[in-house]
C-alpha cells in the first residue's frame, strides 16, 4: 500500500526555496510505528525547484516493519538490553520503552513489543514542524524533542534535537541518521557520488567491487542489480580538527546536491545502498546526565551540481 493510499497525520512545510512532507508520529495512525527507527522527523518528500531528494525505496508495506520508513531518519542504540533478562525492559529513544523477547542479542531487524511509548505531539508551523515524545518510567524519564526547520530565504533544511533527561539513570547511547536519498528517483548505479573532507580509509565488507575511490570521493561503477548493494561500516573521510561532521552526496545525472554538516562530531560513519536508496550514515555520541540535556543540529543545504 503506498504512501498516497493511507491517511496517515501529515504536513507540509515551505520556505520557497524547498517544501518538505512530513509524516509526523501517531501510536494510532503513525506512518511508522516500528521498534528501530526515531518515529519522528519521517520526510517522505523534500523538493528544491524541480528536484526531489527522498521518496519510497522499499515494495511491500508494513507501519511495524523496521525498515518501512523514508527520508533523513534518526535511530538510537538499544539502551539497557544487555542487562535485561528475557522479559525484561529496555529502552529505544524516539520509539519507548520495549520488551526483550529472548537471550539473543539486539537486531535492527527484530521487532519487539512496544511496552510504554509515552506521549508524542507535534506543532506545526509554515515552515517548520516540532514534534515531542515525553516518556515516564520506572527506570527511564525523558523529553525528547525535535524541529525540522527550513531555514528562511535558503535552500537549507535543519534538525534540531533535544533530549532532556528527566530520570535517574544517565542516558548514553549512540544515534545516527540514515538519510535514505532517493534522488529523483533515479536508480542506485553511475550518478550517485560521496564526497568527504578527508581520503577515504575504509575498506567495503560488502560490495567493494561497485565502487570507485578517487581520494576524498566515492562513485558507483555502475547500475545495481536487484540483490546488489554496498557496504562499509567506518569509511572515514572526516577531518578531526573540525568540531562536527561534514560529507556531501549528489547525483550527477539528475544534477542534484546536498551538503549535509552536524555541529557534534562523527564517532564513525558508514555507508550503505541498494538499488534504490544511497545512504551515508553518520553516528554521534548522545550522553545527558539526569537533569542535563544533550543537543545537536542536523543542517542540509541543497544545490546544483557544479554550483
Amino acid at each position: 500500500m503506498s504512501i498516497e493510499n493511507r491517511t496517515v497525520p501529515n504536513a507540509t512545510i515551505s520556505n520557497g526555496f524547498l517544501t518538505a512532507q512530513l509524516l509526523l508520529p501517531d501510536a494510532d495512525k503513525g506512518y511508522y510505528r516500528g521498534t528501530r527507527f526515531d518515529w519522528s522527523g519521517v520526510i517522505q518528500s523534500l523538493r528544491f525547484g524541480k528536484q526531489e531528494y527522498f521518496g519510497r525505496w522499499f515494495d511491500d508495506y508494513n507501519p511495524l516493519h523496521h525498515d518501512c520508513i523514508v527520508g533523513p531518519v534518526d535511530a538510537f542504540l538499544p539502551v539497557g538490553y544487555e542487562e535485561a533478562g528475557p522479559g525484561g525492559r529496555f529502552l529505544m529513544m524516539g520509539v519507548g520503552i520495549l520488551e526483550k523477547s529472548d537471550e539473543r542479542p539486539w537486531e535492527f531487524v527484530r521487532t519487539y513489543p512496544l511496552v510504554n511509548g509515552g506521549q508524542w505531539q507535534a506543532e506545526c508551523q509554515a515552515d517548520q514542524v516540532r514534534m515531542t515524545q515525553v516518556l515516564c518510567d520506572t527506570t527511564w524519564a525523558y523529553r525528547y524533542e525535535k524541529v525540522v526547520a527550513l531555514v528562511p530565504g535558503k535552500p537549507v533544511m535543519r534538525i534540531f534535537h533535544s533530549l532532556c533527561n528527566e530520570g535517574r539513570q544517565t542516558l548514553q547511547t549512540l544515534s545516527y541518521n540514515h538519510n535514505f536519498f532517493v534522488i529523483d528517483n533515479w536508480p542506485v548505479g553511475i550518478g550517485y557520488a560521496a564526497e568527504f573532507p578527508r581520503p577515504i580509509t575504509g575498506r567495503f565488507e560488502v560490495g567493494a567491487e561497485r565502487v570507485e575511490i578517487d581520494g576524498r570521493r566515492l562513485t558507483l561503477k555502475r547500475k545495481f542489480q536487484a540483490s546488489e548493494s554496498i557496504f562499509c561500516v567506518g569509511i572515514g573521510g572526516q577531518d578531526p580538527a573540525m568540531p562536527g561532521y561534514e560529507m556531501r552526496v549528489e547525483h550527477t545525472l539528475a544534477g542534484g546536491t546536498v551538503r549535509i554538516t552536524c555541529d557534534q562530531p562523527a564517532v564513525r560513519v558508514d555507508l550503505w545502498a541498494n538499488p534504490r536508496t544511497f545512504c551515508p550514515e553518520p553516528y554521534v555520541e548522545v550522553k545527558a546526565e539526569p537533569g542535563l540535556s544533550a543537543e545537536w543540529v542536523i543542517t542540509y543545504e541543497f544545490g546544483e551540481c557544479g554550483r
